[in-house]
């Protein structure tokens, strides 16, 4: 089933809720909620090490990421990311739609959102903005 989030933009970011869950090697459902940004610019997903901690996350190894202030060798974590959209006829709320595993980065902390949203996860749905600071992201099967 197709679901969707709508939403204003700020004019200046993409900014949406997002659930984190630890990689599916077990039967849990706990996830972290917090706020994604949809980052085109960027080819992977990352999350803040503050997140990754209260998951439980182990890095993977670390990785030469070319960031906005250089390069540099940052841990990398494997998670799954969730989206609470529904389908647009549907006005019950649905279980989230949860992403494969992803093998992301860690974020700095000190950023206003929790997650980054990157090409990995945005090529597999459709994102429209339109005048006015709409916003229309859709995804699933």
């Amino acid at each position: 089933m197709r679901r969707t989030i709508e939403w204003r933009h700020d004019g200046s970011r993409l900014v949406i809720p997002v659930t984190v869950y630890p990689p599916l090697t077990g039967t849990t459902l706990a996830g972290i909620e917090g706020k994604a940004l949809i980052d085109t610019g960027s080819t992977t997903t990352g999350l803040t090490g503050r997140l990754a901690e209260s998951l439980g996350l182990r890095s993977i190894g670390k990785r030469l990421v070319a960031t906005v202030g250089g390069e540099k060798h940052i841990d990398r974590y494997i998670f799954r990311v969730g989206l609470d959209g529904r389908h647009p006829d549907d006005e019950v709320p649905t279980f989230p739609y949860i992403f494969e595993d992803v093998i992301g980065f860690e974020l700095l902390d000190s950023f206003s959102f929790d997650v980054l949203i990157g090409m990995d996860i945005i090529r597999q749905c459709e994102l429209l903005i339109t005048p006015g600071n709409h916003c229309r992201l859709s995804f699933g099967t």
